[in-house]
């Protein structure tokens, strides 16, 4: 008995509704994946942003610490200059002759 061609249509029809489905569950998946993705990506770049953000400000206040110190630094010398200018000439003078007497074994 040979098979005829129209016997088959009712499996061909069956075949075509299960590959419908299965084609919208994958493409449900993958969107729903997708979403997933992009919700820990946000969630990431979120995090990135806070962290980066609080040591932009931790850096910014070291960097005030360091400029207030600085001034501090040079309010004192200024001081002590004023206070004892024969020392701080003295100084001034035993630093240039040590850096003539190095300078001047280079040659």
């Amino acid at each position: 008995m040979a098979n005829n061609p129209t016997d088959n249509i009712p499996n061909l029809q069956s075949a075509k509704k299960e590959v419908r489905g299965f084609a919208s569950d994958a493409k449900r998946e993958a969107q729903g994946a997708a979403n997933e993705i992009r919700n820990r990506a946000e969630n990431i770049k979120n995090d990135f942003r806070d962290r980066f953000e609080g040591a932009g400000e931790t850096a910014r206040e070291y960097g005030e610490q360091i400029r207030d110190k600085a001034d501090e630094v040079v309010r004192y010398i200024e001081r002590e200059a004023r206070a004892n200018p024969l020392k701080v000439a003295s100084i001034a003078f035993v630093t240039g002759l040590i850096t003539a007497l190095i300078i001047g074994r280079r040659d």
